[in-house]
């Protein structure tokens, strides 16, 4: 939990510091992928988690509530059903963090295009995409190298 709730901290810091497209930060995403594996006999307090960190992440970093805390809560099932099928090692949670970052923008992009937030342009949907993807891989993997380095002590 603590992980997470400094992610959501750090989305903040990254996101004023890195004011362009070309890195947006979703490290509140890479830790929900992350942190399954602690709670894959608890999945109720997981998704929990998911809940509660979505509303606050609407709180702070966006002007729609309920449209990440739902979206999280959705992504935390899809990341329960990835978790079946992909093993917790790194490359393999690279490939969950892919497919979440992908599922999480174009499922935002599309509620905001339904609701007339913005207007659909599929370059801007791809852009925001790739914008995360590198970012969050870096973040993925200092956080495992941080894990692995305090779990080994």
């Amino acid at each position: 939990m603590i992980l997470v709730l400094i992610s959501l901290i750090l989305d903040g810091i990254v996101s004023v510091y890195t004011n362009n497209t070309i890195l947006i930060p979703l490290f509140t995403l890479t830790s929900l992928v992350y942190i399954y594996k602690y709670y894959e006999k608890k999945e109720n307090i997981y998704f929990l988690i998911a809940l509660i960190i979505g509303i606050l992440y609407d709180l702070l970093y966006t002007d729609i509530i309920l449209l990440n805390s739902l979206v999280f809560l959705f992504l935390a099932v899809i990341i329960k059903i990835l978790n079946i099928y992909l093993y917790n090692k790194l490359s393999s949670t690279i490939v969950k963090l892919l497919a979440i970052i992908i599922l999480y923008r174009i499922t935002t992009y599309l509620i905001l295009v339904l609701f007339n937030y913005i207007d659909f342009n599929f370059i801007y949907l791809f852009k925001s995409i790739y914008s995360s993807v590198l970012i969050n891989i870096i973040y993925l993997i200092i956080v495992t190298l941080i894990y692995k380095k305090i779990s080994s002590k």
